[in-house]
C-alpha cells in the first residue's frame, strides 16, 4: 500500500454528517482519509462525489472507500460501473466480515437513513479487521474482475449518444486522449486475426449466396481481399450466428459463377443485420475460380 492514502470518503447531504463522525474515527486509529465531498447538508448533484472516488478506487490510488447515501443503493450502482471496484452495501458488522473475507471488497457503502454513527463505526471496524480469503474467493473475484473488463467497455460504447459526446466530456482533453487510448487497445483485442488496414481490398460490394451444411444463405460479399472478406446477411436469422474460431468448407455462388474456399470466422456483430469476418484458409485450386480472379483483380 505503499504511496497510497488508505481511505477516500464520498457521499450526499444526508450523509455528511455520518462521514465526518467516520473520518474522525478513522484518522484516531492513524489512517489517512480524504474527503471528496459533498461538504454540506444542501442537497446537491451528490453522485460527481461518490463518481470521483469510485474512479480513485479503480485507478488505484487509493486502497478503500466509503461512499454514504440516504439508502446506499444508488452509490452500489454508480460505483460498481468502474472497473475493479467491488461496492458492498453493508448494514451490519457480518455483511461488512462477508464482503471483505469473500468478495474482497474494496468500497464500503453506507445507508445514512438505515445506520446510526455507533453502528457505523462497528461495520467499519469489523471492515478493518477482516481480511480477503483463501485463493478460491481471490479466484473467483479475479475471473468476475476479467471476464466483465471487455463485455463492460463494449456495452458503455454502444449505448453512447455521439450528440453528447461533446457535453459529457465537458471539453476535458485528457479524458477525451484516454477514450481514444482504450477504444485503440479494445480494437487490437477484438483485431488480432482481422487483416491489416495496408491490406488492399475491392471497394465493391457483392450480391452472392453461401452454401454450407445444407444450407444456402443470401448475403452481400464486402471487403474482399487475398485475406479474407466479409459477408452480410440480407436479413436477420439467429441459426447463422455461427462461432467465432469455427472452420468451414464454403461455397459461394455469385455473379461471376460458383467458387469454393476454406474459411475461418474470426469476428461476429449483429448490430443490424448478422455479419461475419471471414479469413480465407485455402482458396481453390482451379485457377479458373471466380473468387481467386476477383482477388486477383484488387
Amino acid at each position: 500500500m505503499t504511496g497510497k492514502k488508505h481511505f477516500v470518503l464520498a457521499s450526499d447531504h444526508t450523509g455528511q454528517d455520518l462521514k465526518t463522525r467516520l473520518k474522525k474515527h478513522l484518522e484516531s486509529n492513524g489512517i489517512t482519509c480524504e474527503d471528496v465531498g459533498t461538504y454540506s447538508l444542501v442537497l446537491k448533484e451528490y453522485p460527481v462525489c461518490v463518481l470521483k472516488a469510485a474512479s480513485l478506487i479503480s485507478e488505484g490510488k487509493y486502497d478503500n472507500a466509503i461512499l454514504i447515501d440516504s439508502h446506499g443503493i444508488a452509490a452500489s450502482i454508480a460505483a460498481n460501473r468502474f472497473p475493479s471496484v467491488r461496492a458492498a452495501l453493508c448494514t451490519n458488522s457480518e455483511m461488512a466480515c462477508i464482503a471483505r473475507k469473500h468478495a474482497d471488497a474494496n468500497i464500503l457503502v453506507l445507508a445514512s437513513r438505515y445506520t446510526t454513527s455507533e453502528h457505523a463505526v462497528k461495520i467499519i471496524d469489523q471492515w478493518l479487521h477482516s481480511k480477503p480469503g483463501g485463493d478460491t474467493d481471490v479466484r473467483y473475484m479475479k475471473i468476475i474482475d476479467e471476464d466483465t473488463k471487455l463485455k463492460v467497455a463494449l456495452g458503455h460504447l454502444d449505448t453512447i449518444d455521439i450528440e453528447k459526446f461533446g457535453a459529457t466530456t465537458g471539453g476535458d482533453h485528457i479524458l477525451v486522449h484516454r477514450a481514444e487510448k482504450s477504444i485503440e487497445h479494445i480494437l487490437s483485442l477484438i483485431d488480432r486475426n482481422r487483416r491489416k488496414d495496408s491490406e488492399q481490398r475491392l471497394p465493391e460490394s457483392c450480391p452472392a449466396t453461401l452454401m454450407f451444411e445444407g444450407s444456402e444463405i443470401p448475403v452481400l460479399m464486402t471487403d474482399l481481399s487475398a485475406g479474407g472478406a466479409r459477408f452480410r446477411l440480407k436479413k436477420a436469422d439467429e441459426r447463422f450466428r455461427l462461432p467465432v474460431g469455427q472452420s468451414y468448407t464454403v461455397k459461394v455462388r455469385t455473379p461471376y459463377g460458383p467458387s469454393e474456399f476454406e474459411g475461418e470466422i474470426v469476428w461476429f456483430d449483429a448490430p443490424f443485420f448478422p455479419t461475419w469476418g471471414m479469413k480465407f484458409l485455402k482458396l481453390s485450386e482451379d485457377e479458373n475460380d471466380p473468387l481467386k480472379n476477383l482477388i486477383k483483380d484488387v
